[in-house]
């Protein structure tokens, strides 16, 4: 028998061929990301002092006793020598000399605040000593959350989400929107389109493959899988 290129298929412009709006069914408007927050907690060491004629008797920040003789300063409050201790219970080392990492109003040193205290990298899993990045809801290394497909690096700028990771907004457009079949370019939200040919099609780009021709609302006929106007259809 003869084939379609001699004996094209007419299509009528029923209902799945007219202009749609404003946007593909299968297609969600993407979730841009909240803006992301980098944090750090305060670190520091503590200041000997000595009391001098005249001056205010400190009070210590973990007895709340006056202090008699040398004292430690640290973020605005003073303690006790033997009180300037770190605050997990196995430990109690002296902070004087190995400085402090604070977190909820407590003191700890710089192992125990690694060990159980600094939060995990959602990505690597390690623990964040230094900067922490908080995005969609979890922890991050500033450096580990990045596009999860091309592993750029996000720092500041926005990202979206799909199925739950974070995507740039080149590979969230290139993986995941609605591709009208003739340009190439992503169908997007307020873009009429054209539903044919098990394709999608922008309504400006839904033309006649010979002489270029609108085809949207218009009867069109099929050759090799290509819309073609009636005057082209038996060219």
């Amino acid at each position: 028998g003869r084939n379609n290129l001699h004996n094209p298929t007419p299509m009528e412009p029923t209902l799945p061929f007219a202009a749609k709006d404003p946007i593909p069914p299968t297609q969600e408007l993407p979730v841009v990301g909240p803006g992301q927050n980098v944090s750090a907690p305060r670190r520091g060491r503590g200041v000997l002092q000595q009391q001098k004629p005249g001056m205010r008797v400190p009070m210590c920040g973990f007895c709340d006793d006056q202090i008699r003789g040398p004292f430690i300063t640290a973020l605005g409050k003073t303690w006790c020598p033997n009180h300037f201790v770190c605050s997990m219970d196995s430990c109690r080392q002296s902070l004087q000399d190995v400085g402090f990492v604070e977190e909820k109003g407590q003191l700890y040193c710089e192992d125990c605040y690694g060990r159980y205290l600094a939060p995990d990298c959602e990505k690597c899993k390690r623990k964040i000593i230094g900067n922490c990045l908080k995005a969609m809801g979890k922890n991050f290394h500033p450096e580990c959350f990045a596009c999860a497909y091309c592993g750029k690096i996000f720092a500041n700028s926005p990202f979206y989400l799909e199925d739950g990771l974070p995507y740039c907004e080149e590979d969230w457009n290139e993986l995941f929107t609605t591709k009208c079949i003739s340009c190439g370019f992503p169908i997007e939200a307020g873009d009429r389109w054209v539903e044919a040919l098990n394709n999608n099609y922008h309504s400006q780009c839904f033309n006649c493959t010979l002489c270029k021709k609108n085809l949207e609302g218009q009867s069109f006929f099929v050759k090799a899988g290509k819309p073609f106007c009636k005057s082209h259809a038996r060219g």
